[in-house]
């Protein structure tokens, strides 16, 4: 089956015999397609959608194929049901399966061990942490609101950051923050488990570790909570809303929400209260509301008399139920009974049961996300002296390394291993011409390399730049056999492209990785004699495009960035375009940024990441 009929879905009802199964369509590109539609009636799936808003009333809803849509406007719902009575039409809203599992079972569970009835909410005696809420430092999320408001109103929280780490970029930005609060950042783990979690100030937890790590942890720490706090601009009601306010605790969110929240918040202002969206107006609204004495339950009872997602999710099962009794359908198998939430690839053709509910995938962290956060945990373990969890995590990105390499690389073999696979494949390409190398370090990898573009029958050129004359000789005479090496001794950059000390210093302080293995005044040693050596005027600067203009071509075909620690980013944005850009030192300030700009750019693709080769190493080609 093509990966296009892959998508975010979930089994509502297994097929069975003579019986078809229903699926739900979740989060995603979900539109009818030929491809997608011919897919449900071979394999004799019905659908239900809650995926596209009010676009399911064009798409979905006149299609014979669909059972019925779930909306977050009450409007639409009652837009829907005037067109399409026969269907199945509800108020749907995170009500999902992690979200009704956990208050259904895991909840209910704990205050039972404690002594108090199943139907009960936490008292507000055995609350133990002021706010909980999602934090991500992209602008949607507005993170950065968030965690500066948490800082001024001086409150306890725990934050939920999944997989934090996956995007460096979005990292720095984070560490950026709370340098600029002037606070600091300390990390620790729980027992027995590989990933670190992030203490700010003492008093403000976030909990980066991978989804599938801290996902179930969600609702235990909502049950404790004295108030949630949502800093988004728009989103749907989401998961953590609706888990808030049945386990009674009030939310907080922003004056200029837009989406089913904003209409949520007028319906519910006893429940979910507004400020605007600045530091101190956040930071008063979140000391008055812990402040504020409420009933126990209140909260709760009010969320149920608007949405009450228990009843929702019974009204959808007796709905298709009669919808099957309408159409002559026999009823047969197993109804799972919990709807979307839990978002999943879906292969029909050969899913089990099993895989049909669990989802054979989940959606996120892409793969090379996975890594990057495995990296960013293995060097909080490493400068931590974890050795145990280093190990787990090292085995943890060979597993996820599998899932990256190229085609032509065995999936179960060595970082090494694969690595040298990998480079000979690159290296035999047909449309080699030219080969640019920034630094002329000599490595095994370097040496695979260099060999394979001997063996490649269309003759390329490899071209070293490097500042050091005695590196660069070295490199030559290493390589003297080979005809195709070519040594060039200048500077890839202008001395403008140098950081300043200022910019080291901050990137050293809030940046985890391997720079932190020398100290501060030997690294700020480095900076200052390369400065030195570009203002002497004895290096040609900025040869990369001299080079270029000899060769007559636009551009490299590959590049190995390996030159000078502080000039990564800028020689990177010289040899963008680049169809194999090759980057060592990723831990480092060398080519930590390179490695976040391309790994968040849709033109390349993450072909290979190791953090312990070459202070980290990675291959982007163009995809």
């Amino acid at each position: 089956m093509g990966l296009s009929t892959m998508q975010d879905a979930q089994v509502f009802k297994e097929r069975c015999e003579d019986s078809p199964g229903v699926l739900v369509l979740c989060q995603g590109d979900w539109r009818p397609t030929e491809e997608r539609v011919r897919l449900f009636e071979e394999q004799n799936y019905y659908v239900l959608t809650a995926a596209n808003g009010y676009q399911d009333i064009v798409d979905w809803l006149p299609q014979p194929r669909c059972i019925g849509a779930m909306f977050a406007h009450p409007v639409t719902v009652a837009q829907a049901r005037q067109l399409y009575p026969d269907k199945v039409i509800e108020r749907f809203e995170g009500v999902g399966a992690r979200f009704l599992r956990t208050l259904t079972q895991e909840l209910p569970y704990g205050l039972h061990n404690a002594g108090l009835p199943f139907t009960s909410t936490t008292p507000p005696s055995l609350k133990t942490v002021d706010v909980v809420s999602v934090f991500s430092p992209v602008a949607l999320k507005r993170g950065q609101l968030l965690v500066e408001s948490l800082l001024a109103a001086n409150v306890t929280a725990y934050l939920f950051a999944q997989s934090l780490g996956s995007s460096p970029e979005l990292l720095a930005s984070f560490f950026d923050v709370v340098q600029k609060a002037g606070k600091q950042i300390e990390y620790f783990h729980y027992p027995f488990d590989p990933y670190a979690l992030v203490r700010i100030d003492g008093r403000i937890v976030i909990d980066g570790r991978p989804i599938g790590a801290n996902n179930s942890v969600v609702s235990a720490y909502l049950a404790r909570a004295r108030l949630l706090v949502h800093t988004s601009t728009t989103e749907g009601i989401s998961n953590s809303v609706m888990e808030a306010l049945l386990n009674d605790v009030p939310v907080l969110v922003c004056d200029d929400i837009r989406g089913p929240l904003q209409d949520l918040s007028l319906q519910l202002p006893e429940c979910i209260s507004r400020s605007a969206p600045e530091t101190e107006a956040l930071a008063l609204h979140i000391q008055a509301l812990l402040a504020t004495a409420r009933v126990p339950g209140a909260v709760r009872e009010t969320f149920r008399q608007v949405i009450d997602p228990f009843e929702i999710n019974r009204s959808m099962v007796r709905g298709v139920q009669e919808w099957f009794a309408r159409n002559g359908l026999p009823w047969k198998g197993h109804c799972l009974g919990l709807l979307g939430g839990v978002q999943s690839k879906i292969d029909l053709a050969t899913s089990t049961a099993e895989e049909s509910y669990r989802g054979h995938r989940h959606i996120y962290p892409s793969p090379a996300e996975a890594v990057q956060c495995a990296a960013f945990q293995m060097q909080i373990a490493q400068a931590l002296g974890q050795t145990a969890h280093v190990a787990s995590l090292r085995a943890e990105m060979d597993y996820i390394q599998a899932g990256l390499a190229a085609p032509a690389v065995e999936s179960a073999v060595a970082p090494n291993q694969a690595l040298h696979t990998l480079l000979a494949t690159l290296a035999q390409s047909p449309s080699l011409r030219h080969v640019l190398v920034v630094g002329a370090a000599t490595s095994p990898h370097m040496d695979t390399l260099i060999a394979q573009l001997g063996h490649n029958t269309h003759s390329p050129q490899l071209h070293c730049v490097e500042n050091s004359l005695a590196r660069l000789e070295a490199m030559v005479q290493r390589y003297a056999e080979q005809g195709f090496v070519h040594g060039y001794h200048a500077s890839s950059v202008e001395r403008e492209a140098f950081p300043s000390e200022a910019d080291v210093r901050q990137f050293y302080a809030t940046t985890p990785g391997k720079l932190q293995d020398y100290p501060l005044d030997h690294v700020l040693d480095w900076l200052r004699q390369d400065v030195a050596e570009m203002e002497s005027g004895g290096l040609t600067p900025n040869a990369i495009p001299s080079i270029l203009a000899q060769l007559g071509v636009g551009q490299f075909d590959m590049t190995v960035i390996n030159g000078r620690e502080f000039t990564g980013f800028a020689e990177l944005q010289q040899l963008y375009g680049c169809e194999t850009i090759i980057l060592e030192c990723t831990q480092t300030y060398k080519n930590q940024r390179s490695l976040a700009y391309l790994s968040q750019d849709p033109v390349y693709q993450l072909l290979f990441t190791e953090p312990d080769i070459a202070n980290g190493l990675a291959i982007f080609t163009k995809r």
